[in-house]
Parts: C-alpha cells; structure tokens; sequence
C-alpha cells in the first residue's frame, strides 16, 4: 500500500490550530509582550527625561562657567587697574622722595661749603700772625747763632 498524501486543509482541524494560535497570542502578548512594551515604554520615558535634565545641566553649567569667566576677567582687569594705579603713585611717591633728599643734600652741601669758607676765612686770618710768630722766631734764632 502506498501512503497518500492528503493537501486538502481540514476544517476542523484548522479551527482548532488557529484558536490554539490564538490562545497562544494572547497568553503571550497578556504576559511578555505587554510587559516588556510597558518597562521599555517606562525606560524610554526615564531615559528622554534623563536627556532633558543633562541637556538642562550642560546649559545650566555652560551659564556658570561662562559667569566665572566674565568675572575672572572682570577680577584680572581690576587687578591690572590697581596695579597700574600702585605704580603712578610709587613713581609720583619716588620723585617726590628723590626730589626731597636732593633738596637735603643741596641743602647739607650747601652747609657745609658755608661752613667751610667760615673755617677757611679763619684760618686765612690766622696766616698773618703765624707769618709774624715765624719772622720773630727765624731773628731769634739767627740772632742767637750768631
């Protein structure tokens, strides 16, 4: 005997295979599908708002940082102001102090030249009469060799 092969689809058969297929489907969407679309649903909306809130921190640190700039900026020209202010006024300051010790040594020189051509003035009026204690003492001394 010789099997046949029968390609005729069954009714019966069919209504059974597809209402277990249907079966299926649903215990499988009620029970894994459903679940998995609902956690990836939940990830993906933890996930854009993890996006929103970095995209929000990088503008939020962007702000700062672009603050911190413009304030050490603001610092370096205030120091570059003082600093230039320190130095008119320590070159104002050092003239002013050049110009009194000059004044001062002018001043002691000045002095002390007087003082000087006083010294010397007496000293020059006491030529005359050492001349004269020299003239006495040469006549003596030749008056008493001889």
């Amino acid at each position: 005997m010789a099997a046949e092969l029968d390609l005729i689809p069954k009714l019966p058969v069919l209504a059974v295979q597809t209402g277990i297929f249907l079966a299926n489907l649903a215990i499988i969407k009620k029970l894994f599908v459903a679940p998995y679309l609902k956690v990836r649903a939940e990830r993906e909306t933890a996930t854009q708002g993890s996006r929103e809130e970095a995209i929000k921190l990088q503008a939020e640190a962007k702000e700062i940082e672009e603050e911190l700039q413009r304030r050490m900026s603001e610092g370096l020209k205030q120091i570059r102001d003082q600093r230039e202010t320190i130095r008119k006024e320590a070159m104002v300051m050092r003239q002013s102090l050049i110009e009194q010790a000059v004044k001062e040594a002018n001043s002691w020189t000045d002095g002390a030249e007087k003082e000087l051509s006083q010294v010397l003035q007496r000293e020059k009026a006491k030529i005359p009469a050492v001349v004269a204690g020299l003239k006495e003492e040469i006549y003596r001394l030749t008056l008493s060799a001889s």
